[in-house]
């Protein structure tokens, strides 16, 4: 679960130290693996952020496969195989299990991610308007999912339907402000380079910027701040981020935002 928990902090683009970061994920998930070698859920959740955070989609799919094996009734573990098999360049296989995921777990937390998931497959498959039904209706079950939201600015702006695209990337650059064009293959671990080169197209068609501007890393700026309870508006390179005074984000999360002077 620790090793979990770096791919949802690489989710929601809050970390801090990339590498250091990647490098402890490894750790701690192949350490998951070797502990719990019988463990489907430790094996789906190492799997998992092998794939997303490391990048290692081979050792993922040995790790996810056998959870299976070991227990065909853990949603956690179609729900991982069917991101692997996303960013492997299998779209089909990755709908087939989702699909089983959902249908074990309907009422299941991670549903937006098997919902953003399917999304995910039929975009790299070139079904843009099934792509953007989908992440719509992941949408309807969590509005702040950054990659519900990615998927849903990409393939809206493929499909032709740009303010939508637009729409969507609004709130994806509320609630990640450094998201550029240029980071996009930091973010997905596709293996075909083709699948990151149509989302980079996509998202840049719903207005992502390409890269970081002269003002500097993406970070909000701010000269001061006001009193507790008082509301600013901080500028992030065009970006408008609502923010209170103790760092509370939009999506209604605690985040700890670098300020610094403007350039």
């Amino acid at each position: 679960m620790a090793a979990w928990c770096y791919a949802w902090r690489k989710i929601n683009g809050w970390m801090t130290d990339r590498v250091k970061e990647i490098a402890e994920t490894e750790r701690l998930a192949r350490q998951a693996a070797e502990f719990g070698p019988e463990d489907a859920v430790a094996l789906s959740r190492s799997a998992h952020a092998l794939a997303f955070v490391v990048g290692d989609l081979d050792a993922a799919a040995s790790f996810v496969d056998r959870a299976l094996v070991l227990n065909p009734n853990v949603a956690g573990a179609w729900y991982a195989s069917g991101w692997i098999r996303v960013w492997l360049g299998e779209p089909d296989l990755a709908i087939a299990h989702m699909a089983t995921g959902m249908r074990l777990s309907p009422r299941d937390p991670h549903m937006i991610g098997m919902q953003g998931g399917t999304a995910f497959a039929h975009f790299i498959a070139g079904r843009y308007e099934e792509a953007a039904a989908w992440a719509e209706k992941a949408m309807w079950e969590q509005s702040n999912y950054l990659t519900t939201l990615l998927v849903a600015a990409a393939s809206n702006a493929l499909a032709g339907r740009l303010a939508d695209a637009r729409k969507s990337m609004m709130r994806v650059r509320e609630l990640d402000p450094a998201m550029r064009v240029s980071k996009v293959g930091e973010w997905a671990t596709f293996r075909r380079p083709d699948d990151l080169t149509r989302l980079k197209e996509g998202l840049r068609g719903a207005g992502l910027p390409e890269r970081v501007g002269k003002s500097g890393s993406g970070r909000l700026c701010c000269k001061s701040l006001k009193t507790p309870g008082d509301n600013i508006l901080v500028a992030a390179n065009g970006a408008l981020v609502y923010a209170k005074y103790g760092w509370r984000a939009p999506a209604q999360v605690y985040r700890k935002w670098d300020f610094g002077r403007k350039r």
